[in-house]
């Protein structure tokens, strides 16, 4: 019991290779409300970027079998990080023009069936 938790909340406790329950969440709802890194003009990057493009930075490995592998994982993350950043404000934006309204209807909703 102990030793599951402790993977579940130290990552230097988990296994090696396995991905944190974050990175899983982060990929599956970046893909289906943000959109896959092919579609925001990352396909010319390799599999390993645009797989982990959603990932936490824990789970970002990058290659270690040769030197040209890491060099084209690291130029090729440094493309993608470009993308995070610019993607990142209108991301902020579309996020608080969707909550806002939602948060006034509950609002609105829970004074009207307070009364």
């Amino acid at each position: 019991m102990f030793q599951w938790l402790f993977q579940w909340l130290f990552t230097q406790y988990r296994e090696p290779g396995k991905l944190h329950f974050g990175s899983k969440w982060m990929s599956l709802h970046g893909r289906l409300l943000i959109g896959s890194p092919e579609s925001l003009g990352m396909g010319h990057l390799t599999e390993a970027v645009r797989r982990s493009f959603y990932y936490l930075r824990a789970d970002r490995v990058p290659p270690v079998e040769n030197d040209a592998a890491y060099e084209a994982w690291t130029k090729d993350r440094l493309y993608a990080s470009q993308v995070e950043q610019v993607a990142e404000r209108w991301v902020a934006q579309a996020g608080f023009l969707v909550i806002a309204p939602l948060c006034a209807v509950l609002a609105v909703l829970s004074h009207w069936l307070g009364n």
